[in-house]
């Protein structure tokens, strides 16, 4: 079994302008994730979840192109 961990120093990180609370978590979590896989009769295997995930992370990031610039750019051989 485990030891507790220090409690946490709620003050300090206050103090550093930090976010207290999980609510922008659970915002970003519902807007980029719940939005699109939860629709109507959607069902979704843990492999195809687990790939449209992580698309879907990278456009939330500003990173979607950037996961296809091998395949967008013409092949030397045509």
């Amino acid at each position: 079994m485990e030891r507790p961990r220090e409690p946490i120093d709620y003050a300090q990180y206050q103090a550093l302008g930090l976010p207290m609370g999980s609510g922008r978590v659970e915002r970003a979590w519902k807007w980029l994730i719940q939005q699109r896989f939860k629709g109507g009769g959607m069902r979704w295997s843990a492999a195809g979840c687990n790939q449209l995930f992580h698309l879907r992370l990278a456009w939330g990031n500003g990173a979607f192109e950037a996961l296809f610039q091998g395949q967008l750019q013409p092949s030397p051989n045509t």
